[in-house]
């Protein structure tokens, strides 16, 4: 289902790219932010249709507030966060197959080394790890950069200490062709 309405939406899949001369996306595919919230791919042609991907109930096996937007790799599967839900309610890691199957693949829980709350987006690399950020959280409380790996495993956490590394960071990360994650906080 999703693989099919991504195949047909998203610009350069398809003719509908080359009937857009004013160069904007004929299609586009948003997570709304309001708290028990659906995912959707919304059409911003004259008569806007959206198709419900996933609805967000706020269930501890479920994501709430999905602030951020989405990622898509090439299997077709989107990535993304909630900034509350998950079994511990302080934000989830999601996945989203073709078939509309939703994985929690991490939840956070501020136990003074996890992170908690993400509230930007993430990205991810070539062997399927999820990178981010929360705004609170991590060993100082001050918020963290994380990575979730393909399998819902949290390898690695880096905790701000709000010194000259900033702290709580709003916005997700950009990554490199070396790996390297670049990033902002206040």
């Amino acid at each position: 289902m999703l693989s099919e309405i991504i195949s047909e939406t998203l610009p350069g899949t398809n003719a509908s790219a080359a009937r857009n001369r004013l160069g904007r996306f004929l299609e586009f595919v948003i997570i709304t932010a309001l708290l028990a919230a659906p995912l959707f791919v919304a059409s911003s042609a004259r008569a806007a249709t959206e198709t419900i991907l996933h609805n967000f109930t706020c269930e501890s096996n479920d994501g709430c507030a999905p602030y951020a937007g989405v990622v898509l790799d090439s299997q077709g599967n989107l990535y993304g966060t909630t900034y509350e839900g998950g079994a511990y309610g302080e934000g989830a890691v999601f996945k989203l197959s073709p078939s509309g199957s939703l994985t929690i693949l991490h939840s956070f829980f501020c136990n003074g080394t996890d992170g908690c709350f993400p509230i930007g987006g993430v990205v991810l690399d070539s062997q399927g790890n999820v990178y981010g950020t929360t705004q609170s959280g991590g060993a100082y409380f001050y918020g963290t950069v994380f990575e979730v790996t393909a399998s819902g495993t949290e390898p690695w956490v880096y905790s701000f200490t709000c010194g000259s590394d900033g702290c709580e960071p709003y916005a997700g990360v950009v990554l490199d062709s070396e790996g390297n994650l670049y990033g902002t906080a206040k």
